[in-house]
């Protein structure tokens, strides 16, 4: 059968196209990327140029294939905001969704849709099957009309699959919590982290995406869930030991945990059933997620890490202690000439250690090195401990309780003027805790 692939370079596509390859289907992808488009052309995939708002091309690319999985999704920017993003993908999917329906229309020809097992939300107690009400939340109702649609679509064999949180080879979200956690140093849970998550391993996936392409009905939605459920603290205390940290996971702190907790995959519970799909005669064979977190695959990906904070270089360290320098450098510029103009500072002002006249240029000069040095003795600390942002925060605490007391020993200082000066050295201490809490560390 020739199958027409949407996300074939992504993590689940990948695994579906070799797949269906090994089964003896033929496959075409959708592909933007010019690199991508190279490597499955080698892999024997015969590849089309597009993006998924190329509507027209959808729908000439699905009339002529025999079989359509849609497996893209858009790129999320984790710097801006989840729902407004969601809200724009469901709107993109939809479209897209509907050019294959058009493309397919009327020739009896398989749709297979992927959605996810999020779509139930928060399950609580209860154990999610097919059959229970989706999330009504607004920036998921293009995902369910989306759904509906090939459910319910005429002369097509529409089918739509609910994958739970997806591991192997290495990668998945499973993948992301090693990375953050080398990143800052730890591993940090929403909550008490005892809740449950059903997960599926990446090659039993790639098995139902075949099984459900040779033998699936028409109008069928199934769940895709490998047993057990395993909650969020096995997951990071498991992540937490790959890494080095001994099992270690802290709570992340009330306003942030408040902040995620709607919209984290992690911080919510999820029990979900994948009986259905079994009774299709899918049975998964692949290590459980925490055992899986032990293969080749992760041993490589958790060294690799490991290895990246041993070693990392004086100038990464550096980096966001010269960010920090900069901005808290222009803060107390701005904070000084404020203060001047209404008049704390006079011309015979001076910096008590050195006799000479305080300025815009001597306040920026004496907090880039202050946060220059607190960079530097950052470095040092890292190559003796493990851990050492509380080392480096306690000693800032210490620098920043001695530097206030500097300000009360220049004569003739005004309230204005102590004030101001206690400001700059808050600013400067804040900026190098900022650089420490950022910066990679050494000792994993």
């Amino acid at each position: 059968m020739n199958v027409f692939i949407l996300g074939a370079t992504g993590y689940i596509g990948q695994a579906v196209t070799e797949r269906l390859q090994r089964a003896g289907h033929t496959v075409t992808a959708l592909v933007r990327d010019l690199t991508a488009a190279e490597r499955l052309t080698a892999q024997g995939v015969a590849v089309v140029r597009g993006e998924l708002k190329d509507t027209a091309l959808l729908r000439e690319a699905a009339a002529n294939s025999e079989a359509v999985i849609q497996l893209a999704q858009p790129r999320f920017d984790f710097t801006k905001s989840f729902e407004t993003q969601m809200q724009q993908a469901g709107s993109l999917l939809l479209e897209a969704t509907r050019a294959l329906l058009d493309g397919l229309g009327g020739t009896g020809k398989t749709l297979i849709l992927t959605g996810g097992t999020g779509a139930y939300g928060n399950t609580g107690a209860h154990v999610a099957t097919e059959e229970t009400p989706i999330s009504d939340k607004p920036f998921v109702r293009d995902f369910t009309a989306m759904e509906q649609l090939v459910l319910r679509s005429k002369n097509v064999r529409g089918v739509v699959v609910r994958p739970a949180i997806v591991y192997g080879r290495g990668g998945g979200p499973a993948a992301m919590q090693f990375e953050m956690g080398a990143r800052y140093g730890r591993l940090m849970q929403i909550g008490d982290g005892a809740n449950p998550l059903s997960w599926v391993h990446l090659d039993d996936l790639a098995d139902l995406y075949l099984l459900l392409l040779e033998r699936a009905t028409p109008g069928l939605l199934v769940n895709a869930v490998n047993p057990p459920f395993v909650t969020q603290r096995q997951l990071l205390q498991t992540v937490s030991d790959r890494l080095g940290f001994g099992g270690r996971v802290t709570q992340m702190p009330a306003f942030l945990a408040r902040r995620m907790a709607d919209n984290n995959l992690f911080a919510r519970t999820m029990r979900v059933s994948s009986d259905r799909a079994r009774a299709l005669g899918w049975t998964p064979t692949r290590p459980g997620l925490l055992e899986a977190l032990h293969s080749p695959e992760y041993d490589r990906l958790a060294a690799r890490l490991k290895a990246r904070r041993a070693r990392p270089t004086l100038l990464g360290v550096m980096q966001p202690f010269a960010v920090a320098a900069g901005v808290a450098g222009f803060v107390n510029a701005v904070l000084f000439a404020a203060a001047s103009a209404l008049g704390a500072f006079g011309p015979n002002v001076v910096v008590p250690a050195s006799g000479q006249p305080i300025g815009i240029a001597s306040v920026v000069f004496s907090t880039v090195v202050g946060v220059g040095l607190g960079g530097a003795a950052f470095a040092l600390i890292g190559r003796a401990l493990r851990t050492p942002f509380p080392t480096f925060a306690g000693l800032a605490g210490v620098v920043l309780l001695l530097s206030l007391a500097t300000p009360f020993s220049i004569s003739g200082a005004t309230a204005g003027m102590l004030l101001t000066l206690e400001a700059m050295h808050v600013v400067a201490a804040g900026g190098a805790v900022w650089a420490a809490r950022r910066a990679p560390r050494s000792g994993a």
